[in-house]
């Protein structure tokens, strides 16, 4: 099933403006079956049948969107809407598809999200495994029944969570075939160097020694990734 983010600016573009209802549905529709690159790889008539319009008067709107507009927003290939190629194959090209779709409407709000993320990563007392004979204390020590105390050790990450960060994974590499699925759980989990240590990061989420807490923290950031991929599509 594809998902379509519509940008409001379209609502003020020369084509809401200036077309048609049919001309305006052909649009929507083109953008709603291109694929990541935005190439819509149907023919005439199967796109006239499916906008409820005869092929004659979709081989008319396809010509508007494919001649130069002097009042559109963008100067890519003088203003048109989209390019039809036929080799290899016969498709549509939407021209401006890709700057839609890297154009970042939530960035601010993404980055503090970021930037608590890491707040509280740095903060947060550790989780503490008690064993028998021990107790944990408010600042997160294990105090052992002589009375010394030693660090606390982290959950270990648990088999939902390394599930979750897989799925996620395999759903960004199937949007962004050029990077793999374990490009994209080192890309969310790395964690910047500070004073104390250097960068770090995984790239198999069952790998032993990883806590819950990272894991976690990678799995929020890969869901922002994946949101990241579901941008605004062009006018």
């Amino acid at each position: 099933m594809s998902y379509l983010k519509l940008d409001t600016g379209l609502l003020s573009s020369s084509l809401w403006i200036q077309g048609d209802a049919e001309t305006v549905r052909v649009w929507i529709y083109l953008l709603l079956v291109a694929d990541g690159r935005g190439i819509v790889d149907e023919t005439v008539p199967a796109i006239a049948q499916r906008c409820k319009i005869s092929v004659k008067r979709l081989t008319a709107i396809l010509e508007t969107f494919a001649r130069p507009d002097r009042f559109s927003r963008t100067p890519k290939a003088r203003g048109r809407r989209i390019i039809v190629r036929r080799a290899p194959q016969w498709s549509i090209e939407i021209v401006n598809f890709l700057l839609y779709r890297r154009k970042d409407h939530g960035a601010v709000a993404r980055m503090k999200r970021y930037r608590d993320r890491q707040r509280a990563l740095r903060v947060t007392p550790r989780n503490v495994t008690q064993g028998r004979g021990q107790r944990a204390n408010a600042e997160g020590r294990e105090t052992r029944t002589d009375g010394t105390a030693r660090p606390a050790r982290s959950l270990p990450m648990t088999d939902g969570t390394a599930q979750g960060i897989e799925a996620l994974a395999r759903d960004l590499e199937a949007v962004v075939p050029e990077v793999t699925a374990r490009e994209w759980v080192v890309r969310a989990s790395t964690i910047p160097a500070d004073d104390h240590r250097p960068a770090r990061s995984f790239e198999d989420p069952r790998k032993r020694g990883l806590s819950e807490s990272w894991g976690q923290a990678t799995l929020t950031r890969l869901r922002d990734l994946h949101e990241n991929q579901r941008r605004p599509v062009p006018l």
